[in-house]
């Protein structure tokens, strides 16, 4: 590992993730990147080392300045285009874990606190501090230098065959016509004529029989109706007014007892 860079804690402020400073994550943001993005950029991100009040920043590349060339952002925004596809992914999951790890790269690779470093071919980026560099900008695409010239189509090669000789062309002979036999004439169905339903006389409706009615006179039934009815009256109010019977008694002897003594 080569240092190339050196920053006093004094004058720039360090930045903090989930109650840890940025710094402290290395291990696990190197690591992601090694085994998540494309191998061109898997020492992009520089070491921090702390040493009392300065931090020394190592890289595996040699020679590397900081610097704002085109082609060192682009190689930048480049890998962030990569490493925003699978903070895409991770922020479409459920698990909580996914979105801690989607805040922490957004936190690493915050484009204002980042500094850009390059030796002409490969780039590191110094990050975890609040740098409030500006100076990181996406390049303009130029068509012209972007899009290749294309090479005019080649025609292929005309080939010339040679002249053939050509042949006189039989006309066809035509068929004889086939005679169709002639149509039998359809024979006509018979229907069948529709029998005549016949029709359902009516019968007479018979008149109800009467019912004999025999009086009876009315002097013969009466007198032995009214007896039968008394007598059962009678017999039922005995049986069951029993005790007003004897009330009634006793009161009839009380009053006859009382009157004996007055006269």
């Amino acid at each position: 590992m080569n240092q190339f860079f050196t920053l006093s804690t004094d004058k720039f402020v360090p930045i903090s993730y989930d109650n840890k400073h940025l710094f402290n994550t290395y291990e696990l943001v190197n690591n992601f990147i090694r085994t998540r993005i494309s191998s061109s950029f898997k020492n992009i991100l520089a070491k921090p080392i702390l040493q009392n009040h300065q931090v020394d920043w190592y890289s595996p590349f040699s020679g590397l300045k900081e610097t704002v060339e085109v082609a060192a952002q682009r190689k930048y925004f480049a890998f962030k285009d990569e490493l925003q596809q699978h903070i895409a992914n991770l922020s479409r999951s459920n698990d909580p874990n996914a979105h801690y790890w989607v805040g922490l790269l957004q936190k690493v690779f915050e484009q204002k606190d980042n500094i850009l470093f390059t030796n002409g071919q490969d780039i590191c980026v110094v990050w975890g501090w609040a740098f409030d560099n500006y100076q990181i900008q996406r390049p303009e695409i130029d068509a012209s230098q972007e899009k290749p010239q294309e090479a005019p189509m080649e025609e292929p090669p005309t080939v010339v065959l040679p002249p053939q000789e050509a042949k006189p062309v039989e006309a066809p002979t035509p068929e004889p016509l086939r005679e169709e036999p002639p149509l039998l004439p359809e024979e006509e169905e018979e229907t069948p004529e529709e029998e005549e339903i016949p029709e359902e006389e009516e019968t007479p409706e018979e008149p109800l029989a009467e019912i004999p009615w025999q009086e009876t006179p009315l002097a013969e039934a009466l007198p032995q109706e009214q007896g039968k009815s008394f007598l059962e009256f009678l017999k039922e109010f005995a049986a069951t007014y029993w005790w007003f019977l004897v009330l009634l008694l006793a009161l009839i002897s009380a009053v006859f007892f009382v009157q004996s003594f007055i006269y």
